[in-house]
């Protein structure tokens, strides 16, 4: 049987996590690794004698993809893929997505998922024009407490996300996902929504659990967080929540 060839696209710790695992068992089969930049993902590729370039824009994509070529993988790739590269694809692309969808498809899944109290996970799901929506292969629920916020919500996205895409990946290869869950209704996010949420109005009434979930939705060590604004100054808000053990 012919060894399947694939494209991967695959950008931050996941991508560079999930490259390294499929250079150690599955080089063979990899044509092309796309990176968002140079950097150690690219550095892995040279290293493995792999075709490797960084994205630039979508003209100079197509013009060094294959022309054929098995399957493709998205992974934690920050731009959407258009028309013309998926269909390059024989069998179709694969996305990550860090929210058990349908809910929080698009940006800041783990922002909306405290805010809107909506179930959080990861998905893999195949890949059409539309923004995630294409049918759900394999997922895993993640379990949201008090004490989580935006940052360890993120967290625990990335490392479900490596570990659902392992699982997963040596069925795909061989034809062995038979069930899809279809990915319709849900909630979508656009980048702007998170930082137009973000402002506490002074002078507005909140419900505790409300004002509670927004602040912790927002809290990302190292990111900006929820704001106000008093006598001309600005002001950044971030909350913690600790257990009290009994």
């Amino acid at each position: 049987m012919n060894k399947k060839k694939i494209v991967l696209f695959a950008d931050g710790f996941v991508g560079e996590k999930l490259v390294r695992f499929l250079l150690k068992d599955f080089k063979d089969q990899i044509l092309l690794i796309i990176t968002y930049e140079d950097n150690q993902i690219s550095k892995m590729a040279k290293n493995a004698n792999i075709r490797t370039f960084a994205f630039c824009d979508n003209d100079h994509l197509i013009n060094n993809l294959p022309k054929k070529f098995d399957l493709g993988f998205l992974l934690w790739w920050p731009k959407i893929i258009k028309k013309e590269t998926l269909s390059l694809s024989k069998e179709g692309f694969y996305n990550l997505h860090p929210s058990l969808l349908p809910f929080s498809k698009g940006k800041h899944p783990n922002f909306w998922t405290i805010r809107k109290e909506e179930p959080y996970g990861v998905s893999l799901h195949k890949v059409r024009e539309k923004i995630d929506t294409g049918e759900i292969i394999a997922q895993k629920s993640i379990p949201i407490y008090w004490e989580d916020n935006g940052g360890t919500l993120y967290k625990k996205s990335e490392r479900e996300c490596i570990n659902l895409f392992k699982k997963t990946f040596p069925k795909i290869l061989i034809n062995k996902i038979t069930k899809t869950i279809k990915n319709s209704g849900g909630s979508f996010h656009l980048e702007k929504e998170m930082f137009l949420e973000s402002e506490i109005d002074l002078e507005k009434s909140y419900k505790a659990k409300d004002l509670f979930n927004l602040l912790r939705a927002r809290t990302f060590k190292g990111k900006p967080s929820c704001w106000f604004s008093f006598k001309k100054s600005k002001y950044e808000v971030r909350i913690k929540i600790d257990k009290v053990k009994n």
